[in-house]
């Protein structure tokens, strides 16, 4: 699926696309884009350069991969996002294999 249907796709669904080349972060970017835009927000950078991963552990996210964050407006109780995350990237990954992409690391 090309870039041009995602987008069409994601729009459809009431989220926004935003692809820039770098970032502190995507969930940094995410967070400062909600403060005056509450809606649901793809974010997609080649490069991250303050990447953070579980409990405040460095994320190494050099140029020539897949940096992304994904926020979605909803009202699922707070106990629960954990496991709706654990869907959302079990089906991401299914996806990416599917298409033969291969040694898929999420954080």
């Amino acid at each position: 699926m090309n870039q041009a249907k995602i987008i069409k796709l994601l729009k459809k669904n009431n989220f926004n696309f935003i692809h820039i080349n770098n970032t502190s972060s995507t969930m940094d970017y995410s967070k400062n884009y909600l403060k005056n835009n509450f809606k649901n927000i793809v974010v997609i950078t080649d490069e991250q350069t303050k990447g953070r991963g579980q409990h405040g552990n460095t994320w190494i996210s050099s140029y020539g991969n897949i940096y992304l964050s994904i926020v979605i407006k909803n009202k699922i109780p707070i106990q629960d996002h954990f496991i709706f995350s654990m869907i959302s990237l079990v089906s991401i990954q299914k996806t990416l294999i599917d298409l033969g992409v291969n040694n898929i690391i999420f954080k």
